[in-house]
């Protein structure tokens, strides 16, 4: 599995936690999801 550091240097997001990987035939289908910030 990704590890944090990692996420973030390929994703370019940061905070982001992998849920789900999927792998297809040609391409992969990455699931994730982002603390929500609260609104001021």
């Amino acid at each position: 599995m990704l590890n944090s550091y990692h996420t973030e240097k390929l994703l370019g997001l940061q905070k982001v936690e992998v849920k789900n990987i999927l792998e297809n035939e040609e391409s992969f289908e990455i699931s994730i999801e982002q603390p929500r910030k609260t609104c001021i």
